[in-house]
């Protein structure tokens, strides 16, 4: 297998405007820093898992303002031969999620939306059987929709993500899909579900009179400052090239990119996912106190927050609070993982479906290995 590792150190955008002015901003210009004592483990742990076969990919690790790792290894493409580089477009999958909450949380301190107000509040034509689901629970995975992914064996890409006639996740006509059908069950119970986020993607084009995709594109791509993420429609498709591959080595199903709306339909650069992060520690898109809001992780839920988990993980010699936002489809996988109280944002894409990039909790894999070498440096005794 080809390989190819670059590390980039320089400096991040560090940009101060308040966390709600609509005017674009870009990043600053980069300059090279001094390497981090983290740098040297960081690589070590990225270049063990590559070796191991269990990674192909990128990863971005930022302390504060700087990027103290930046690396690409194995193929974006096996059969082409193509590597990976940093710079290329990915997709994020269910990481679109936390974007999706960071901009329901805007709407909540605008007092547009009310965390426990009820969906028929905001879309008059909800169905009846759906009324009754608070904001809190479709953000929570605790409304009881019907889920796309029921019948659906192992392995295989259900028919709803398959669909060329619409992009159903960015606009109200998501009702007229499996999301809009009489819940399984009353609210209250945890089951993940993008029908959660699709739905939550036609309230926001409800309360702020834009289709979903302008609303990223104006407040996290111009306003932010992020010029590579984007939500994926059927007027503007997916343009990555990265192939994700299955755990037998296969290439993945073929799926519609645009079904997936404010759920997983998020594509972009590493860089960028890295930067939103940042953007999410500082505060820039919401205040501290509606980001606590939005990262108080539920002990009875798993440590389930608000299109996130937020919980202590426990690391050699010491405890680090973690904000982790996972994506998957086919066989591309994502972790943004946040350690807010040491400046911490550690970005992971991966275009196999044999990384090990969700096993935080069972303490292994590369994400796990990224945490102990990021923190170890800012760790007190």
């Amino acid at each position: 297998m080809s390989r190819c590792v670059v590390v980039v150190l320089f400096i991040l955008a560090s940009c101060a405007s308040g966390p709600h002015a609509d005017a674009v901003r870009s990043p600053a210009p980069l300059a090279p820093v001094s390497p981090d004592p983290a740098t040297a483990r960081i690589a070590a742990a990225v270049d063990a898992a590559h070796a191991a076969g269990v990674f192909d990919g990128l990863v971005v690790v930022l302390r504060d303002d700087r990027v103290i790792y930046r690396g690409a290894v194995g193929l974006a493409d096996r059969e082409r031969g193509t590597p990976h580089t940093a710079d290329e477009v990915v997709r994020f999958a269910s990481i679109a999620k936390q974007l999706t909450a960071a901009l329901v949380m805007q709407q909540v301190e605008a007092k547009r939306l009310a965390l426990d107000e009820k969906l028929g509040a905001y879309l008059p034509a909800t169905p009846a059987p759906l009324r009754e689901i608070t904001i809190r629970d479709l953000l929570r995975h605790t409304s009881g929709l019907q889920n796309p992914d029921d019948g659906t064996p192992d392995g295989q890409m259900p028919a709803f993500y398959q669909r060329t006639d619409a992009d159903v996740g960015v606009h109200a006509a998501v009702f007229s899909t499996v999301c809009g059908q009489p819940p399984k069950r009353a609210p209250g119970s945890f089951e993940y579900n993008n029908c959660d986020y699709l739905v939550l993607g036609a309230v926001l084009e409800a309360v702020t009179h834009q289709r979903f995709d302008a609303l990223v594109e104006q407040a996290i791509t111009k306003g932010l400052g992020l010029p590579s993420l984007r939500i994926v429609t059927a007027a503007h498709p997916d343009t990555s090239t990265v192939v994700g591959y299955l755990e037998d080595g296969k290439r993945e199903a073929t799926y519609n990119l645009a079904t997936f709306g404010a759920s997983a339909a998020l594509v972009g650069t590493i860089d960028d996912l890295a930067r939103w992060g940042r953007t999410l520690v500082t505060h820039r898109l919401v205040s501290d106190a509606t980001t606590a809001t939005m990262f108080r992780g539920d002990p009875a839920m798993q440590q389930e927050a608000l299109g996130s988990w937020a919980y202590k993980l426990a690391v050699p010699g010491r405890s680090v609070a973690l904000v982790e936002r996972q994506g998957s489809i086919g066989g591309m996988r994502s972790s943004l993982l946040l350690a807010p109280e040491q400046g911490i944002v550690v970005a992971i894409v991966a275009n196999t479906e044999k990384a090990q990039l969700f096993e935080l909790w069972a303490k292994r894999g590369l994400p796990y290995d990224l945490v102990v070498a990021a923190t170890a440096a800012t760790a007190t005794p």
